[in-house]
């Protein structure tokens, strides 16, 4: 019988960052957030973004610095 799923090569683990604080002053600044990991304690302080989507998700770049690279 065929293995239907055969081991594959799976990509590492992120560790991605959390919110801390999030708000929005004005339609210049929709989505102001602070960001840290949980992890290593990397504070990537205040980050704008278009919605709150979007700044979800985020990888750290401490933890994930080799993953990253190009």
């Amino acid at each position: 019988m065929a293995d239907l799923f055969p081991d594959a090569p799976r990509r590492p683990r992120r560790v991605l960052m959390h919110v801390v604080d999030a708000g929005g002053c004005c339609e210049e600044f929709p989505m102001m957030v602070r960001l840290k990991c949980l992890k290593c304690g990397h504070n990537h302080g205040w980050v704008r973004f278009g919605t709150k989507r979007e700044a979800l998700s985020q990888p750290c770049p401490k933890c994930n610095a080799p993953e990253l690279a190009p």
